[in-house]
């Protein structure tokens, strides 16, 4: 019986070469806008995110990893902090 190989980690990059993870916080083009964004899940081509505030989809986006910045440092942590709240 033949034995399964296990999966490697799919490994993305944003287009400063920075590493992308599920969780991490980028700031990406959602129609038109920019607007920050949590990564939900990562296949093998594009990431699924979704806008920590505004109008999105509830499914949220895919776009491809060459697309965004990962968000990092004590200013972006505030930023994010202030605005992931619930909407008034």
């Amino acid at each position: 019986m033949a034995t399964r190989k296990p999966k490697e980690p799919i490994v993305h990059e944003d287009i400063i070469e920075q590493p992308l993870e599920e969780g991490n916080y980028v700031v990406a083009s959602v129609q038109g806008c920019v607007k920050v964004c949590k990564i939900i899940k990562i296949s093998p081509v594009m990431i699924h995110i979704l806008p920590i505030k505004g109008y999105a989809r509830s499914k949220g986006y895919m776009v491809y990893p060459s697309q965004v910045v990962k968000l990092s440092g004590a200013d972006a942590l505030v930023y994010i902090l202030k605005n992931s709240g619930p909407e008034e």
